[in-house]
């Protein structure tokens, strides 16, 4: 019962002074609100400096998002600590930053790995000329993982800009009927730099559409927008 004592004597101090007691949550309310809006720039601007760059309009979009569902859930919050304010600000800051980073990068698969003398540049670009003209100017390519003999490790490679990416990507089935003395294109294939989350996800989608090449195989079946699609085959 002792908990009750103080917010009724906030009350009848409230009335005793004639303090209209409707707008004194509102007030409240909107005093952490700006507070909160404050700390969310700090924040940022923290980590602008920290990384010597402006945040892409991109990752600006992503931490809007990730905040707007943060704020939801604090909102049944009866009062959300700075320290916890600043932890999910700088969470959806990183995680849109490394969004935005992968959205540059694509993976090559299936590209036969050599000794330590490969050319890597001239087998990347070997590959990106079958898919893109003119080539797009690479920032970087390195191979990915443990060199294991009888396997090949992906070959990751970061273009300057997400549009290349998505540009490769969307041409790369004409590897299917690409030739070359050097390179087996038959075998390599082209997919974005996913997060573990997204490879979880994209294998489910994979074994979805394994499932119905067999159950169904009068139709076509393919991954698109994150989902299975299916068409009849032309005859």
């Amino acid at each position: 019962q002792q908990e009750h004592v103080l917010p009724i004597k906030a009350v009848v101090s409230t009335q005793s002074t004639g303090t209209d007691q409707s707008s004194f949550l509102p007030s409240k309310i909107c005093e952490t609100s700006r507070k909160m809006l404050k700390l969310q720039e700090e924040q940022l601007d923290a980590v602008r400096e920290s990384v010597k760059q402006d945040v892409t309009s991109s990752v600006r979009d992503s931490v809007k998002s990730e905040l707007k569902s943060w704020a939801s859930v604090a909102a049944n919050s009866s009062k959300p600590t700075d320290a916890v304010v600043k932890k999910t600000v700088q969470k959806a800051v990183n995680s849109a930053m490394e969004s935005d980073s992968r959205s540059k990068n694509l993976i090559m698969y299936g590209v036969k790995d050599r000794d330590s003398t490969e050319d890597l540049p001239a087998m990347v670009n070997e590959i990106l000329q079958e898919v893109a003209y003119p080539v797009p100017e690479k920032m970087g390519a390195c191979r990915v993982g443990v060199q294991k003999r009888g396997s090949s490790r992906p070959i990751k490679v970061t273009l300057f800009h997400a549009e290349n990416v998505k540009n490769v990507l969307s041409k790369a089935s004409k590897l299917r009927t690409a030739e070359s003395s050097t390179v087996d294109f038959a075998k390599i294939y082209l997919a974005p730099d996913r997060s573990k989350e997204e490879r979880s996800a994209h294998q489910q989608l994979v074994m979805e559409m394994k499932r119905l090449n067999t159950e169904k195989p009068s139709q076509l079946h393919i991954i698109r927008n994150n989902r299975v699609i299916s068409f009849d085959k032309k005859a």
